[in-house]
């Protein structure tokens, strides 16, 4: 399930990630930002996980399309999360052309904030 979390900063997306995540989840979540960024305008997402349900690995799988979707928009991607398995998913996912993407532990919210405030 997503949680969007308030952010003072209009160029990022903030959201808390916790159990089971679902293609109606990717689907709100697709339609926020088109409502505030449109097609083409870019922006940051900041995502925190907390306890996935590995069941639900199937679902983030399918919630992909908004990532594939949306990939040209992401400016930087911060991951914040104890999960070993995130971490490497950051850096395959930093690997990517035109996508900063990088992990944090839950500790690191501001290094994380900041990292996403960096020009």
């Amino acid at each position: 399930m997503y949680t969007l979390l308030y952010t003072e900063d209009p160029s990022t997306i903030a959201v808390e990630i916790e159990g089971t995540v679902t293609q109606e989840d990717a689907e709100q979540l697709d339609h926020h930002v088109e409502e505030n960024f449109g097609s083409s305008s870019t922006f940051n997402v900041f995502v925190v996980f907390n306890e996935v349900d590995r069941t639900s690995l199937k679902e983030m799988v399918e919630g992909s399309t908004f990532n594939e979707k949306r990939r040209g928009q992401f400016d930087k991607f911060a991951i914040l999360s104890d999960k070993t398995w995130l971490k490497f998913a950051a850096k395959a996912g930093g690997l990517m052309p035109g996508l900063s993407m990088k992990h944090f532990d839950k500790d690191e919210t501001d290094k994380a904030w900041d990292w996403i405030q960096e020009s």
